[in-house]
């Protein structure tokens, strides 16, 4: 944490060492430092869609939803032709319980909003929505040890005892 902190103090109008170590402090569970950090990196460079990106986990993980969906709003609409962006955006959506208007984001570009994607099955989890969730198929299930599970990551719900 030191170390970090040094480099930023060192590097302060940088904004790559906030996002940096906005990132790390994220990952690593100190949420309010990387977003302390992740938002100053903002202010530096706020057209840099990763930055709008990293903030928006930050918050996904103090389960801010609204602060991240309007980051990740913005991310889309700085370039709304990058799939990514409005893949995120899409996540962002079904996080703040916008189900609707993520269906409608989604489904002109990958044909539905249910991505093969484990972020994905990861909000639809956190918001306990499972309804919409099925096989579009015939679901197997393979469970043996190194088995595979298909269809948007059933396997996970299937082990957790989700369903």
């Amino acid at each position: 944490r030191e170390q970090v902190l040094a480099q930023v103090a060192f590097y302060p109008d940088d904004a790559r060492y906030r996002l940096f170590a906005g990132g790390f402090f994220s990952r690593v569970g100190l949420n309010e430092e990387g977003v302390v950090e992740l938002t100053k990196a903002l202010e530096l460079s706020p057209k840099k869609q990763t930055l709008h990106f990293e903030l928006a986990n930050a918050y996904i993980n103090q389960k801010e939803y609204g602060k991240a969906l309007e980051l990740l709003r913005t991310a889309y609409e700085l370039e709304p032709e990058f799939k990514e962006a409005r893949k995120l955006y899409g996540l962002g959506l079904i996080y703040a319980g916008k189900y609707k208007e993520a269906d409608e984001l989604m489904k002109p570009v990958f044909g539905t909003f249910l991505i093969d994607d484990d972020n994905f099955l990861k909000a639809f989890i956190e918001r306990k929505r499972f309804d919409g969730l099925s096989c579009p198929g015939p679901c197997h299930f393979d469970q043996s040890e190194g088995g595979n599970f298909h269809d948007f990551g059933f396997g996970m719900i299937l082990r957790e005892g989700l369903l």
